[in-house]
């Protein structure tokens, strides 16, 4: 600390010369005790807070499941029907995450429909609220896309890419619905995929989405969800019936 006073204070503090202390008495000691006093109270501060509070985290978590899968033959008769609760009987379930396969004879796919029904869901797993999330679903080119059935979707700039938007705050999350079909042939490729993925996010506050990189099409994140794989193959003999 630095003492800001006149030569015969030094000399007094510093070298004990008394023939100043007369002055010093006087006044110009009183002074510099003041002053000492007040920069001593400056270097006594304490309690003083200077840890930096972590902004809050944004993440997210997409997944995708068929929630309804219809195969109608050209004659408008309906094969399929199929549901997580009620398995059409030409469909086999490979397992979660993995693939769906229906077997039915190439004689009765030609003209036939398939209908897709895909359930979507995504959750708000950080800490902010009020987060918009744009989603962007890649279709795949066996499928085609109708906007008459689909109103939560629109189309984008980009071929095969439709988006949508939803708003939620932490802890929530949304369903989001969408129809795919095809029209089969006996000359098609008979396999059907569908993913979906954050194509971007708004809000106000906090850091970017935890471990993640929007549309990066990374299918490791967790921004991003792939459904089951559909294939549709002829019977192997016997009954197709499981």
């Amino acid at each position: 600390m630095i003492i800001l006073c006149g030569t015969k204070i030094r000399d007094v503090f510093e070298n004990g010369d008394m023939e100043n202390i007369k002055e010093v008495a006087e006044g110009t000691y009183m002074k510099a005790k003041i002053k000492l006093k007040i920069e001593s109270y400056i270097t006594k501060i304490t309690n003083l807070n200077l840890v930096l509070e972590e902004r809050p985290k944004n993440d997210v978590e997409v997944s995708m499941d068929i929630n309804k899968m219809n195969v109608t033959l050209a004659n408008g008769l309906k094969m399929i029907e199929y549901t997580p609760k009620n398995k059409g009987k030409y469909v086999f379930d490979l397992g979660k995450g993995s693939q769906k396969m229906i077997t039915m004879d190439n004689e009765l796919k030609q003209g036939g429909k398939l209908e897709v029904f895909y359930q979507i869901t995504i959750a708000n797993t950080g800490n902010i609220d009020n987060v918009t999330y744009t989603l962007v679903d890649y279709i795949s080119p066996e499928y085609s896309f109708s906007k008459e059935t689909n109103k939560e979707w629109n189309t984008s700039d980009i071929p095969r890419q439709i988006e949508t938007t939803v708003t939620l705050n932490k802890k929530e999350k949304a369903t989001i619905n969408l129809k795919l079909d095809k029209i089969l042939t006996t000359t098609g490729i008979d396999e059907y995929n569908n993913s979906v993925e954050i194509k971007q996010y708004k809000s106000e506050e906090g850091r970017r989405i935890y471990q993640t990189t929007p549309a990066n099409k990374e299918k490791t994140e967790r921004d991003i969800a792939v459904a089951d794989m559909i294939s549709i193959v002829p019977p192997t003999g016997g009954s197709p019936t499981r």
